[in-house]
């Protein structure tokens, strides 16, 4: 067999990026007619995002992204709300490759405290990327390639880039790096990828985990050989964590979808990714609330797994 272990950077956003704020903190997606965007702003809380209508004027494609990118920088209609571009954030140029948007921003960018960074850079995709043309963003400060705070280069942001999950009146963000693994391209071992990503507070590192798994991994990670180990459409039902063991629930998808990734690989992409954790110890797996069954008629889900790097060559 096959042991394949790999190591990818990818930065990740997750927040909230949908709909006009109302008086308790919970929004809703806007309708949008012919010939209108949706201007991102940064919601009261600065927190999260919301939108606004806006109607451009512009018809070529680099002015209606210069008109767009000055509207991102004035006062919202919504006294509460703020601008997602503060004043002192220059646009310095931007051009076209192909379908790809550059944007090149003046270095007090890098001033930008990190939440408030992450929010300024999504809704400037988000909004630019309601534009024909455009379905891909990639941001330079001062003529170099953005950088995170560890010195990663943030690289191309697409639709795919960022998660949604509701706006709360309590919701706030931390920076965390997670450690997941994946499939190899046989199905036989084990490839660790690290995100580094801002998640909602409100969500539990355990759930947070799993749903990068199941969302699984994008044209870089599978560059470095990597795909994703979960049965297709597979639900996360409920999680949890007691006394050191994670209680995992999956719908009845994990176990009657087809996959060319081994049983093995398949229960310890979660077990792994889990203990990475060191609230977890072990991991029990349950379908539709049952774990006293026998998992692709050769492992007995009624088990409390433990850690198990055989899978996981060396780099």
């Amino acid at each position: 067999m096959r042991k394949i272990s790999k190591v990818l950077f990818l930065s990740i956003v997750v927040m909230s990026v949908w709909g006009c704020g109302s008086g308790n903190g919970q929004s809703a997606k806007i309708i949008l007619e012919d010939g209108q965007i949706g201007l991102y702003c940064i919601d009261s809380e600065s927190q999260g995002l919301v939108q606004e209508v806006y109607t451009p004027q512009e018809k070529d494609t680099l002015l209606l992204v210069e008109e767009l990118m000055q509207q991102l920088r004035e006062q919202p209609k919504e006294f509460s709300y703020r601008s997602a571009i503060s004043e002192d954030v220059n646009l310095l140029g931007h051009e076209l490759q192909g379908e790809h948007l550059i944007l090149n921003l003046g270095e007090s960018y890098y001033r930008i405290d990190t939440v408030s960074e992450v929010l300024c850079r999504a809704a400037i995709v988000q909004t630019l990327l309601q534009i024909e043309g455009i379905d891909g963003i990639e941001f330079m400060v001062g003529n170099q390639p953005l950088a995170d705070r560890t010195g990663n280069i943030i690289g191309l942001m697409t639709r795919d880039t960022f998660v949604d999950v509701s706006i709360s009146q309590n919701n706030s963000y931390q920076e965390t790096e997670l450690n997941l693994y994946f499939s190899d391209t046989d199905g036989t071992g084990l490839i660790l990828v690290k995100r580094k990503m801002l998640h909602n507070t409100n969500m539990p590192m355990e759930e947070l985990i799993v749903e990068q798994l199941l969302k699984g991994i994008d044209s870089e990670e599978s560059a470095v050989l990597a795909k994703t180990a979960l049965p297709s459409d597979t639900k996360l039902l409920n999680i949890y964590t007691r006394d050191g063991v994670c209680y995992v629930n999956f719908d009845e998808n994990f176990v009657n979808q087809t996959t060319d990734v081994s049983e093995e690989v398949i229960i310890y992409s979660v077990v792994n990714s889990l203990t990475e954790l060191p609230s977890v110890n072990q991991v029990q797996i349950s379908v539709n609330g049952v774990s006293n069954r026998i998992y692709k008629e050769n492992i007995n889900l009624n088990t409390m797994f433990e850690r198990n790097t055989s899978y996981l060559g060396e780099s």
